[in-house]
């Protein structure tokens, strides 16, 4: 049997269409290309600022968040939700705090490997209705880390709480001297929106039931997904990239990063390549178990 709050989390209240129209998703993407552009110039300590405070923000303002998200969406308990919001900041900062993301990554000098940081561009991420707050900042954090852009496409049942964290993640953007729209959202979203959305950046990002996950890796783009009790294999338009298994929904968040730097450094591998490898990542080096407090 599912639960009314699975049901809802993988699709009800998602509307076939809206006054959103695909033109509008372009001129997003559009803007946020621009952005992604103008970021390639920051330094390491410029980028490692601005995750920080994605990080801290939600770490600072936990109660609220959670408070929005559970008076919007009317799922899961208010108190556990403070404790997500705590836990998860603290745990992707200090996962990705001190990891190099620009330019040279690493040397292989028994392969005479250079291993070169490449942003892909423009992720999509989709958000699902249970967590509207963690989820984005997660994908904010990864995506920024690694030189992108993110365009946030929030269940329209939880859309004014990730709205929230967008505004504000843009007001920290703002505050650093990056372009603002490195963090765009859908607004009035629907299915038509999230599907034109997943065909037209550069990776997808899709947390979710099992319809939207296969709609992602149906997109042309290369893409991520997971949702509750699947096991989902990581497709897309890799070149020479062989299959590999996304782990399981309930795994911890170290197992998952971990997981997630495994199948990087195993899709990245053009089938051509003899001394020079262009690393193209979004998740990157993320795989120790860190609990300490913003420093």
């Amino acid at each position: 049997m599912v639960s009314s709050t699975a049901e809802l989390a993988v699709g009800d209240g998602l509307k076939d269409t809206t006054t959103t129209s695909p033109d509008d998703i372009q001129h997003l993407v559009k803007r946020a290309r621009i952005a992604q552009a103008g970021y390639e110039s920051f330094s390491q300590e410029q980028v490692d600022a601005i995750v920080r405070d994605f990080g801290k923000h939600v770490y600072d303002n936990a109660r609220e968040l959670a408070r929005m998200a559970f008076a919007e969406t009317g799922l899961g308990v208010y108190e556990d939700k403070v404790l997500k919001a705590l836990g998860k900041s603290r745990v992707i900062w200090n996962n990705l705090k001190g990891k190099k993301s620009r330019g040279i990554i690493a040397e292989d000098s028994d392969s005479n490997l250079v291993l070169v940081a490449k942003p892909m561009g423009v992720v999509g991420a989709v958000c699902p209705v249970t967590n509207p707050v963690v989820t984005p900042m997660c994908n904010a954090m990864f995506a920024l880390k690694a030189g992108n852009a993110v365009i946030f496409a929030p269940h329209p049942k939880a859309e004014e709480s990730t709205w929230a964290l967008t505004i504000s993640y843009r007001e920290i953007l703002r505050a650093h001297g990056a372009p603002q729209d490195l963090v765009q959202m859908v607004r009035n979203g629907s299915v038509e929106t999230t599907q034109a959305l997943m065909r037209s950046v550069d990776v997808v990002v899709a947390t979710g039931g099992g319809a939207m996950v296969k709609s992602a890796y149906s997109s042309g783009k290369p893409s991520f997904g997971v949702g509750a009790g699947m096991t989902n294999g990581a497709g897309g338009a890799w070149t020479g990239a062989g299959a590999a298994c996304w782990p399981k929904s309930h795994m911890g968040q170290a197992s998952t990063t971990r997981m997630a730097k495994r199948m990087v450094l195993s899709f990245n591998k053009p089938a051509s390549s003899l001394t020079y490898v262009v690393q193209r990542q979004l998740f990157l080096l993320c795989g120790w178990d860190c609990w300490r407090f913003f420093v």
